[in-house]
């Protein structure tokens, strides 16, 4: 059960692992080993079983009257929801934003200019499916060092965070992977990069604390990292010594 709903659709890329699943729960009612080309779709994602890992399915209607409706339609449709394509996801939110700053109705064609940004995006989207991303996160057994970092950093335009976990093989060597990454689009109302560099880092802070209780891992060490000197400085120092806003990151 999850969210008071049975699962249904159980698949894996060994057969002993469903041998206890009814069949009609299963992604494959019959049990037999998976094809190399095979893979199966769920939430945006392609899982490939033999190779174990994730792809991007970018497959989608091409938009060729740019508006703004269309544009926003061309802006979600990337489902991304650990954010391993946030600088994708990113460009094209803030390209969304400089739209929406040109004050069109939803209907009315983008200029030239803008048009062939988004017509750049838009045929650049396939080569999302050329990545590839290992399920697997651990080189080893879970008993070998094991740490989470994250990182925050802020533009003009947008701020960002990502976490990382770094595992330790049998052999001594590291593995680190990619778990997860938030992006926001910094407001219209100009915001002094400090700010929106505190910003990033409390934003690292939820995502953080979210992925050691998501992965079950509360004994893990963290190391959260900024190189804002100026946010650092608020966060080290006491709430009461600065503004409201300041105090409330």
């Amino acid at each position: 059960m999850a969210g008071g709903f049975p699962l249904r659709k159980w698949s894996a890329n060994e057969e002993f692992l469903l041998t206890d699943v009814p069949a009609e729960h299963r992604m494959q009612r019959e049990l037999r080993s998976w094809r190399p080309q095979e893979s199966h779709a769920t939430l945006g994602l392609q899982w490939h079983p033999c190779l174990d890992s994730f792809s991007f399915a970018t497959k989608t209607s091409l938009v060729t009257s740019f508006t703004k409706r269309s544009v926003l339609s061309l802006t979600v449709r990337l489902f991304d929801p650990l954010g391993w394509l946030a600088p994708v996801v990113v460009s094209a939110k803030i390209l969304f934003q400089a739209t929406w700053l040109r004050g069109l109705d939803w209907d009315d064609p983008l200029s030239e200019t803008d048009a062939l940004q988004w017509k750049t995006y838009q045929a650049e989207l396939p080569l999302l499916e050329q990545i590839r991303v290992p399920r697997r996160i651990y080189p080893g057994a879970r008993g070998l060092g094991v740490e989470l970092h994250g990182f925050a950093d802020a533009s003009e335009k947008a701020y960002a965070a990502v976490v990382y976990l770094r595992a330790q093989a049998q052999d001594g060597s590291w593995l680190v992977t990619l778990l997860a990454a938030k992006t926001k689009v910094a407001p219209l109302k100009t915001v002094a990069l400090p700010r929106l560099e505190l910003d990033a880092a409390a934003l690292l802070a939820r995502l953080a604390a979210h992925t050691k209780v998501t992965l079950k891992l509360p004994e893990v060490p963290l190391y959260l990292w900024s190189d804002a000197m100026v946010a650092l400085g608020w966060i080290r120092g006491h709430p009461t010594r600065w503004k409201t806003y300041i105090c409330g990151q």
